[in-house]
């Protein structure tokens, strides 16, 4: 009998550290399962901010692209409505250079032009029907030869005989000299309109 309390007694202990061998293992293997899932679900969220940045910065690339493309076409569509204004104004400068108002400040505008030129001989070619205004304005000054020629546009063209100097005394001339001032005008009359 001693021998099978012994046998017993050793079955029990065996028993005992194998129950709580297998516990310590459960734990062991519950800690493991723990920290894996706990590092898996670090990196996840480590891959999901780094997803969710790039997003956000294809996002705003995106949108910056939008704006930038945005603001061309209206850039392009105010150069173009400046275009159109500006080529309907170009379209009524030979009737403007028909007007009383013209033909009154041509005198001033010659002189100018005259002055610029100083004593180079030269060519006044004019829009045709305004030589006489032209004559009387240059009087009698030699080497300066007048005449009237419709490719000159509206208005007056001085050219040296060198063909170093020349005055753009034409409305069209005008017209592009001044044409980022008007570009101005003409936006704030579109804005004004909006």
């Amino acid at each position: 009998m001693a021998l099978e309390h012994l046998l017993d007694e050793l079955n029990r202990r065996a028993e005992g550290e194998a129950d709580a061998l297998r516990e310590r293992g459960r734990a062991e293997a519950a800690a493991i399962a723990a920290a894996a899932e706990q590092r898996t679900l670090e990196r996840r969220r480590a891959a999901l901010g780094a997803r969710e940045q790039e997003l956000r910065d294809a996002a705003e690339r995106a949108v910056s692209v939008a704006r930038r493309d945005a603001r061309r076409l209206e850039l392009e569509a105010r150069g173009r409505l400046i275009d159109r204004v500006l080529s309907a104004a170009a379209t009524r400068l030979p009737a403007a250079a028909r007007t009383g108002a013209f033909r009154a400040a041509l005198p001033g505008r010659l002189a100018e032009g005259l002055a610029c030129l100083g004593d180079l001989p030269a060519t006044l070619r004019c829009t045709p029907g305004l030589e006489d205004v032209a004559r009387a304005t240059v009087g009698g000054r030699p080497g300066l030869a007048v005449s009237g020629d419709p490719t000159v546009g509206a208005g007056f063209r001085i050219e040296s005989t060198d063909g170093r100097l020349v005055i753009d005394g034409t409305l069209g001339g005008q017209l592009e000299r001044e044409r980022a001032a008007l570009a101005l005008v003409v936006l704030r009359a579109m804005v004004a309109t909006q």
